[in-house]
């Protein structure tokens, strides 16, 4: 699976996709979250966080 999602600085909604292809074509789950304290994005749908410090 591939996660995809645009990061904008002051907007707190985050759109993501995940895909099953490197290239966000084989559309697996998508929807909206928010940034978590201490950087942490919430996946929902895969109950997951990932630290946006690992991935910019």
């Amino acid at each position: 699976m591939y996660f995809h999602c645009t990061i904008n600085e002051g907007n707190e909604v985050i759109r993501y996709k995940i895909t099953k292809d490197k290239g966000g074509v084989e559309l697996k789950e998508f929807g909206n979250t928010h940034i978590k304290e201490n950087n942490m994005l919430y996946i929902p749908q895969i109950e997951a966080y990932i630290d946006l410090k690992s991935i910019k």
